[in-house]
């Protein structure tokens, strides 16, 4: 990894992929990757278990994937050190993310309440 740990500025020796991985382990998101130190992507980790996150693999539908995506990325969000305005904003855009997947997770139930094949029309991503 190049560059800083996002979260105390040390050299980072870790990339953590934030969105998660598919039900089949390969990652939503491969490319996207953050800089941690090795004992802050344990505690990203960390937070991941205690929010029930870190081996949440759902269907594996797009739908699903971005539901699964915010989630840990609002988590990850919420624990980004900053000051002032940027504190603000960090902490309101974990709770937008957050917001988007009870969204995301409504929409999914009433799916498969409504049309339960969905996953498997076809052009679906």
């Amino acid at each position: 990894m190049n560059g800083p740990c996002i979260q105390c500025g040390s050299r980072a020796e870790d990339g953590h992929h934030p969105t998660g991985r598919r039900p089949d382990a390969s990652y939503i998101d491969a490319w996207f990757k953050v800089n941690l130190c090795h004992d802050d992507h344990e505690l990203a980790h960390d937070d991941l278990r205690t929010a029930g996150l870190e081996t949440a693999r759902y269907g594996g539908s797009f739908v699903e994937d971005f539901e699964l995506g915010l989630r840990r990325l609002g988590v990850l969000l919420g624990r980004i050190p900053a000051i002032g305005a940027m504190a603000e904003f960090l902490a309101l855009l974990a709770g937008w993310c957050s917001s988007k997947a009870d969204a995301l997770r409504r929409a999914i139930d009433a799916l498969d309440q409504g049309a339960p094949g969905w996953r498997s029309v076809p052009g679906m991503p």
